[in-house]
């Protein structure tokens, strides 16, 4: 993740040119998606069918395509923008927070739907073998998805006794712990698991924050080893009581 919070420390002309490098490919992606919808002209990836394999190419579009590709362009920037940054202040009601996640993923929602929708003619329907019926390969795609969210819920419950352990560690009591699936606030730098957190320090003060959770790969510790990683709040991550 971005360290948005150093760059606002930073002097006014800095941060704000940081900000605007940094968010350069949303903002182009989203001012040339308008583009495209005013002008009805665009220019997209189109996906061409060859003999043995298919390719990409750039194709300029007109009319209603490049409409349909304008919101392909403005949805996906809008979710490259709200995909980075810190956890929401304290303050924010969850009006705020659910229109955020639903701005977010319907950006990405769009995106897909309009390359979709301008590259029918670059894929076939895939056509099943008579003796295997649609519902067999149902059951498949089931069975992997049904896997990989096995899989991910119970590392998610593993991590969740890490930050027990982490909060019982440093003399604080947990009380709510929210697992936070693709979280914007998640550093891309490993697989971390994030977590919103509510817990009671040893003065009986109750705080919020959140935090990730991630093997400690490149650290001297012992192999198995989990590390719990603060990543801001309103009112700091626990401190160890001595």
């Amino acid at each position: 993740m971005i360290a948005l919070q150093r760059i606002r420390q930073q002097p006014a002309k800095g941060r704000v040119f940081l900000e605007l490098l940094i968010n350069a490919p949303a903002l182009f992606l989203m001012l040339y998606g308008l583009k495209c919808m005013l002008t009805l002209r665009a220019t997209i990836p189109v996906a061409v069918r060859g003999e043995y394999h298919t390719h990409f190419r750039l194709a300029s579009v007109t009319g209603q395509t490049s409409v349909v590709a304008g919101l392909g362009f403005l949805g996906f920037g809008l979710f490259i923008y709200l995909s980075d940054g810190p956890p929401l202040a304290e303050n924010c009601g969850w009006p705020w927070r659910i229109g955020r996640a639903l701005l977010r993923w319907s950006g990405l929602l769009a995106a897909i739907c309009a390359f979709l929708t301008t590259n029918t003619s670059g894929y076939e329907p895939i056509a099943l073998p008579a003796e295997l019926p649609a519902i067999f390969i149902a059951k498949i795609i089931t069975m992997i998805g049904g896997t990989i969210a096995l899989i991910s819920f119970l590392r998610a419950m593993f991590s969740r006794e890490q930050v027990k352990k982490s909060l019982s560690a440093m003399g604080c009591t947990p009380l709510h712990i929210w697992w936070r699936p693709c979280a914007y606030w998640l550093p891309y730098t490993r697989f971390y698991t994030g977590f919103r957190v509510i817990y009671l320090d040893a003065a009986g003060i109750t705080h919020r924050t959140y935090c990730v959770v991630s093997p400690a790969l490149f650290s001297n510790a012992f192999p198995g080893t989990w590390r719990v990683r603060w990543i801001g709040s309103d009112s700091g991550r626990p401190e160890l009581v001595n």
